[in-house]
Formats: structure tokens, sequence, C-alpha cells
């Protein structure tokens, strides 16, 4: 009997299956499969050693259309999907690393951890990013071997990257720093691998929702050390929907770019760079400034900045009473406002292709004709994924209209995980 089966099979087994996936026997059954299967690729190319299990999740975005950008606030949440790898260190300072989602073999000398050109938008840059951030806060690195499956699908809006980045972090952690390393702490050396070395000049709320894990609110004032406060709420009885709506991200890096660039130009006429601090009455008695230096786009875009940052602190009270319909009128408002003011659901100039649009329509015309649930934007915007909570007992139904309208297997059902990342070692 290998030694993943016999982890799995003892009572430390269970109870660390049973805090990340669940008590639900098929669910534990899947999760059990897979990492037979994980295991069965990490004996054939290393042999049967001594490991360690890592499993970091993937996140949704339930509060704060971009606001962070502008050191606001945003509710996330870990989810049920994730990335599970299984490591061991090899005695020298290369990592070698079987990547199952796209079936190849990263490798990556630590030896040298100085940028390279050519590894810019690469697996290869995250790790040597990742190491080179430990290194530099005095953290201990080494060469590991490792296999590793990312349920997070690229493009599913659930960010994959952030859990690839969190998930080396981990390896490290676990195996040269006896997982004395913050989850906070993986996050932030997360995202400087990914600034500083992959090149995507990303902020921290992707890596730290999958990092601490929970449903928690983020305060981004301090963008670098932002305030994290965990947020309790009774939403069993729904499922978190991500929607694919289709579209194509390809040459839109100028309309992401315009949202906090014009954000700031309105918050430049109040002597900031970001918008943080500004309320209503003050956008008001600048309107007329901000519409004539900034556009009529930015001021409505601030205005969704500030009204979104109040409705975060709202959800955050509704969801501790327990106040559902509160919390899903919020939910509603916010994708209403990424639609009407934030704009980020088409693309300009080109009318014949609003493929979130259609979805948000078609969701918000079935909720409201069941009685119940939200739909919102989800993440960035312009195509991309939008958020449903749908009612258990609606599920069927909402995917069987929704998949009309964005395609078969364009829908994925989530939960709300209790751990972010994780690991544990036999």
């Amino acid at each position: 009997m290998n030694r993943i089966k016999q982890f799995i099979q003892s009572s430390e087994g269970k109870h660390f299956f049973y805090e990340i996936y669940g008590t639900e026997e098929n669910r534990l059954r899947v999760q059990e499969e897979r990492y037979l299967a994980l295991s069965s690729v990490f004996n054939r190319e290393f042999g049967d050693v001594d490991c360690s299990l890592v499993s970091v999740p993937g996140r949704v975005e339930i509060g704060g259309n971009h606001t962070d950008h502008n050191h606001g606030k945003v509710i996330a949440g870990s989810v049920s999907l994730d990335a599970a790898a299984l490591c061991s260190g090899n005695g020298d300072m290369e990592v070698v690393l079987h990547d199952l989602q796209y079936n190849e073999e990263i490798r990556v000398n630590l030896s040298s951890l100085d940028k390279k050109e050519s590894e810019k938008g690469s697996p290869q840059a995250l790790i040597r990013g990742v190491a080179a951030g430990l290194k530099q806060r005095g953290f201990i690195i080494g060469g590991f071997n490792g296999v590793i499956q990312n349920d997070v699908m690229s493009g599913s809006g659930l960010s994959s990257s952030a859990v690839f980045e969190v998930a080396v972090g981990a390896m490290f952690n676990a195996l040269y720093n006896k997982g004395k390393i913050e989850n906070i702490e993986l996050a932030k050396i997360g995202k400087y691998a990914e600034n500083e070395y992959f090149g995507k000049p990303c902020g921290l709320m992707d890596q730290t929702a999958c990092a601490v894990g929970g449903m928690i609110l983020i305060d981004f004032k301090n963008p670098e050390d932002p305030s994290i406060e965990e947020i309790r709420g009774d939403l069993e009885d729904y499922v978190l929907t991500i929607v694919k709506t289709g579209g194509n991200h390809a040459g839109l890096t100028d309309q992401y770019a315009a949202i906090p660039a014009e954000m700031k130009c309105s918050a430049s006429l109040f002597g900031q760079e970001v918008l943080a601090g500004v309320t209503f009455p003050l956008l008001v008695s600048k309107g007329p400034e901000i519409r004539k230096k900034c556009g009529d786009r930015a001021f409505l875009r601030a205005l969704h900045f500030i009204a979104e940052n109040e409705r975060v602190e709202q959800q955050k009270t509704a969801l501790g009473k327990n106040d559902r319909d509160t919390f899903f009128r919020l939910v509603n408002e916010s994708g209403a406002s990424s639609w009407k003011n934030l704009q980020n659901v088409s693309v300009d100039g080109d009318p014949l292709h609003q493929e979130m649009g259609v979805a948000l329509a078609v969701s918000e015309y079935f909720i409201k004709d069941r009685g119940r649930g939200a739909v919102r934007v989800h993440g960035g915007g312009f195509g991309g994924t939008i958020l449903a909570f749908i009612h258990r007992d609606d599920e069927d139904a909402y995917r069987s209209v929704i998949e009309q309208i964005t395609g078969k297997g364009s829908t994925s059902v989530l939960a709300v995980r209790g751990k972010g990342a994780v690991s544990i070692r036999w």
C-alpha cells in the first residue's frame, strides 16, 4: 500500500480531508481518487518517498468590483476548487514540477534568482519569483520534486495564477520552513512573483483570498499590508455559480487599464492618488471639474467606487445578521452599478458582442422569476465571468436556462471553503 493511501485511510488523513473538502461521501471519494492519481505519477517519477501534501483553493469576488486598486474594500471567499500537490525535497537547488493540468514538466534551477526576460509570462518565472521573494524575507529555499494538479482552470475567473503562486510558496514552506510562514506572507510573496518576474501588475486581492481562506473582508487602505476580517453568514441553501459568458480578453488591456486610471484622475482633483476616503458629497462638489478634466465616464466610475465600498460594509453587516434579503439586494445593486456606472460589462465600440450583458440579463430574469438569489459581475469584466447566488432547489433549472445562452459546460457550481492554503507531511 503506497504512502498516500495509508494517509487517506488514517484518522489524521480523514480529518485533513474533511476540513478542506467537507464530509459529503461522493466528493471525498473523488478527492481520494485524485490524490491516488497524483501519488501514482509522483511515485513513477520520483519514487515512494516521504512527501508533503499541499492544497490551495481558488477564490471568488463576492463584493467590491474594481475597488482594490483604489485602496477600497472587497469581500472575497475561497472556494471548493483547488490546486493539489505532492512534493519532496531533493537535496539540490533544482525544482522539478510535473504540472498535470498542462501535461508538462517545469524545471527551475534556483542557483540564480535573477529575473529572466525569456521566462516572463511562464510558470518558471513564478517559481523563481516566489523563491526570490522568500529568500529576500529571510526564509529558506531549496530544490524539490513535485506534482501538481490545478483544478482552478485558467480563464475561469477564479485566479488560477494566484493559486499556483501560493501553492509553490506553500511547498517551500512545508519542505524547508517547517510550515512557519504565515499564509498572508505567502500571498504577498505570490504577488511579488507575479508583478516582478511574471510581468503582470496585479494587486493583492487574489493571492490573499486564496491563501487566507474562508469568507473575508479585505481593506486595502494600506495596499501592501491590508487588514483582513473574517465574515460569517449562513448561505448554505445557496450555491455559488460561476458562469463563463464567452468573449475574448485579447486586446482589452487598454479597457481594463482605463478603469483605475480614470478613478485616479478623479482622485487627483482631491489632491489624492486614489479615491479611498472620498465621499459622495465631496464627489458631487467636484463633479463639474471631474467631468471637464477626466470625462463623464470617470465621474460615473468614481461614483461606482464610493457606492461599492459602502455596499461592502453593508454586505458584511447583512451576512452577520443572516439577513439574506438585504445581502442579495446589495449583490444585485453591485451588478447593476458595474453595468451602469463602472461600465465594464461591454467593450467600447463593439455593440454586436455583449456576452456578459446577455448572461447578466438572462440571470436577472431567472432570479426575479424565482424570487430568490442574486447575480453580479465577477472580476475584471468585459466578457469573462459572472457570479450568481442560486438556491439549491433552482440549481438544475438555472443551469439549463443559462447554458442555452452561454454554452454547455459553461457553469461551475462552488461552495465557500473554510481553509486557505494548507499543507501536511507524513
